[in-house]
């Protein structure tokens, strides 16, 4: 609201909300310090590589291929091709490459399952259903305090401490996976 009463340049009389104090951006320019630093990030993916299963799968996709949330939760078995070398997964009409971590993660979860959703919950009376995204953020929070790090670890801290990361080693991040895909 404060923008849009800025932009008329005062031609609509006062700012309703220009006496509320809100909070100030940091003097970095506004990066939040919620970022892990390297030792961190290899900790997180040893202990989610020590849990194994979807823990370690939902990990990988974070760390290695820059995946959201919803993008990993609408995976389904039949989205991957585990037969390639390199593994890809074919998701909104396009095939993208995953991280080796990732193909053997994922392979070792699935076992013989062929079917059905990638990332499965807990349930444990009737067939099994998909994980939601209270269900990634409650394993995000429980490998990160198994990696010794802060319990309010969240994806988003994950995601963007791995592209924090990647860009002071002068790399581009794969925060987002649009740029590896195959056509």
């Amino acid at each position: 609201v404060s923008s849009f009463y800025r932009s008329l340049g005062g031609g609509a009389g006062a700012n309703p909300v220009g006496s509320i104090e809100r909070p100030r951006r940091d003097s970095d320019g506004g990066v939040p310090d919620d970022v892990l630093d390297r030792a961190s990030i290899v900790a997180l993916w040893g202990a989610a590589n020590d849990t194994g299963g979807k823990t370690a799968v939902l990990v990988s996709l974070l760390l290695f291929d820059g995946f959201t949330t919803p993008r990993m939760l609408r995976l389904d078995v039949a989205d991957l091709e585990l037969g390639r070398a390199p593994m890809t997964i074919a998701d909104d009409g396009v095939r993208i490459t995953v991280d080796p971590r990732t193909a053997l993660a994922v392979r070792s979860y699935l076992g013989q399952r062929r079917n059905g959703p990638l990332l499965l919950g807990d349930r444990t009376v009737g067939a099994p259903e998909r994980l939601t995204r209270f269900g990634v953020d409650y394993l995000v929070k429980q490998v990160g305090r198994r990696a010794g790090l802060e319990s309010g670890l969240t994806v988003t801290t994950v995601r963007r401490s791995v592209a924090r990361a990647a860009a002071s080693a002068g790399e581009a991040a794969q925060h987002d996976v649009e740029h590896r895909v195959d056509r």
